[in-house]
């Protein structure tokens, strides 16, 4: 994670270009890094923070290593307690992968015990590494060819650790028989709420459930912005960023537009 005092910059850089906007800020981040320091400096500024766990100790650690392959969720619940002593808003946002699918009603309840009340269930979906991959030295698979026809008819070979999609159905069918009991309108589940407000005919909360997506923005490690933090670069790149702020949505281009800033 990028130090207190990068963030400070963003934030000063933020109030100069508002113009009168609102600006809210929100991270992800797994919380190993958080500190007092931190605490005070999200709560000022009112920053929302995702954090990124699994589930209880047994079923975070399947999977949530560092990367000397120590296990990270007590490290992970320390950041969480500075969160919580400094008030800083946070949801979770849990991976689901071939370890964690078989215990969806055991996360859900351990999640509720931190305090979240809004969760994202995330798959995870992942290719063997295919020749190409290997060539570069790549432990995942090369992104697929979307402009060109399938080689074959056959499904891809999916990793170890990738969740199977009808397993990843029953995942969300068992929570949800968990949540309508008794949580609706307390638990948010970021899914159930998109799937309802399609329902009811709102505009899509995910890109993927949006006629068009490209309506927020994101910035990654090397300075460019996108209107998308799915496709960067590829057959389904999201209009520029540019677009955005212009409200023209729905374009097709592949532009990127950098910020170079800080």
């Amino acid at each position: 994670m990028l130090g207190v005092d990068y963030f400070r910059k963003v934030v000063k850089f933020q109030k100069k270009h508002a113009q009168g906007k609102e600006i809210s800020t929100a991270f992800q981040t797994n919380g190993t890094l958080l500190d007092d320091e931190w605490g005070d400096f999200l709560s000022e500024n009112n920053f929302l923070v995702g954090l990124s766990i699994d589930g209880p100790e047994d079923v975070h650690n399947a999977n949530r290593v560092d990367k000397k392959g120590r296990d990270t969720y007590k490290e992970v619940m320390r950041g969480l307690s500075i969160l919580r002593k400094y008030k800083v808003e946070f949801n979770t946002l849990s991976c689901v992968n071939s370890v964690t699918v078989k215990h969806p009603v055991k996360i859900y309840k351990f999640l509720k015990s931190i305090g979240s009340k809004y969760l994202q269930f995330i798959p995870i979906v992942e290719r063997e590494v295919d020749t190409a991959a290997a060539k570069l030295g790549l432990d995942f698979a090369a992104p697929p060819n979307l402009a060109d026809a399938p080689a074959t008819k056959e499904n891809p070979k999916m990793s170890e650790f990738a969740v199977p999609a009808e397993a990843y159905g029953d995942f969300l069918i068992k929570i949800f028989n968990e949540w309508i009991k008794r949580d609706v309108g307390k638990t948010y589940v970021q899914l159930f709420d998109v799937a309802l407000g399609k329902w009811i005919g709102t505009p899509g909360g995910l890109c993927y459930f949006s006629e068009t997506c490209g309506r927020a923005l994101a910035m990654e490690h090397d300075g460019n912005v996108y209107t998308c933090d799915e496709n960067h670069g590829g057959a389904l790149s999201c209009p520029a960023a540019t677009s955005c702020c212009d409200g023209n949505y729905g374009g097709t281009t592949k532009e990127k537009m950098s910020l170079r800033a800080m």
